[in-house]
């Protein structure tokens, strides 16, 4: 896998020459100064397939404090999901460094069936996918495990137990795989 701050370097890049291109169609000079501040701003995408509102509430604040060079994408249902995953064969859209997916969507057949979906995509190969879940069922684990999830989180009953699950997240995910 490719390394966070190398994807994230790229992304900056690639943004950095999507913005001079429309520039200089536009007959506008690029300057070294407007380049560096557009790439201080251009972030890699994380993302949250979470059917909750305030469960996606809840993450996006988290991932905002743990891994604040990463922008979250927040995705509702399965089917949003795969529209906005399908796009990515039309478009040139970086890829995300990290999918966070509910198990439930409503039903763990939906967030199962969503995960052998993108596993089964060779575009995503590189792409982590954590699964998480209000439940602790060893079948759930083993489900998501069996369909190649790369982790599997039960969602945490208070804010305290949040912040210590995504801060143990971004240790081992930024530092050690991405």
């Amino acid at each position: 896998m490719r390394s966070f701050k190398i994807q994230l370097a790229q992304y900056r890049a690639q943004v950095t020459q999507t913005i001079v291109d429309l520039l200089e169609q536009n007959s506008l000079a690029p300057t070294t100064y407007s380049e560096s501040i557009l790439a201080q701003f251009s972030k890699p995408t994380i993302l949250v397939i979470e059917d909750n509102v305030d469960e996606w509430f809840l993450i996006r604040w988290m991932l905002s404090k743990q891994f604040q060079e990463a922008e979250p994408v927040w995705l509702s249902s399965a089917d949003q999901a795969m529209a906005y995953l399908d796009s990515y064969g039309l478009s040139e859209k970086s890829l995300p460094v990290m999918i966070l997916l509910d198990l439930y969507l409503p039903t763990a057949e939906a967030g199962l069936a969503l995960l052998e979906s993108i596993k089964a995509n060779p575009l995503f190969d590189a792409v982590p996918v954590i699964t998480i879940s209000r439940s602790n069922d060893v079948e759930d684990r083993t489900s998501a495990f069996d369909r190649a999830s790369n982790d599997f989180v039960v969602k945490p009953a208070d804010y305290k137990d949040w912040q210590q699950h995504f801060s143990l997240l971004s240790n081992y995910w930024e530092k050690s795989v991405l």
